[in-house]
């Protein structure tokens, strides 16, 4: 699940924001959400993005927050918009998801978000590679 997109950043703004965010993950205990539905980004109509969305609930509008305000006082700015639309990218596309209509619904399964993570992207031939810069169990969680 992405909270916020940061662009490209120096050394020293992400090693501030590793600061912040282990900071965040210190103060907020592990979330339990479930999965709840299929999402289509920007609409339905002119489908880009297909996301399964999570159960909103008051522990992912802390974390959705708190990057916020770790964004800020790393230097970055405020970070992810008001709105907030708790949900995992499944995939992207150029012209649409043909067949979504024969994927069946995600509801029902449960879990917990443990760990919150800082991943660098690089854009290649083949699309986007991700490299984990940090990663920070939530107070407590094993």
């Amino acid at each position: 699940m992405t909270l916020a997109f940061f662009g490209k950043t120096s050394e020293s703004s992400a090693a501030e924001l590793s600061r912040e965010m282990a900071a965040l993950a210190d103060s907020s205990p592990p979330v339990a959400t479930g999965f709840r539905g299929l999402c289509l980004f920007p609409s339905p109509e002119n489908p880009r993005v297909l996301a399964v969305g999570l159960s909103p609930c008051g522990g992912l509008r802390f974390l959705f927050d708190g990057v916020r305000e770790a964004s800020a006082r790393a230097g970055f700015g405020r970070r992810g918009g008001k709105k907030f639309v708790p949900h995992v990218t499944v995939g992207r596309a150029r012209s649409g998801f043909a067949g979504i209509a024969d994927i069946g619904e995600p509801d029902g399964m449960e879990f917990f978000i443990r760990r919150v993570g800082l991943v660098r992207s690089e854009l290649g031939p083949g699309g986007s590679l991700y490299f984990e810069v940090g990663s920070w169990a939530l107070r407590g969680a094993i």
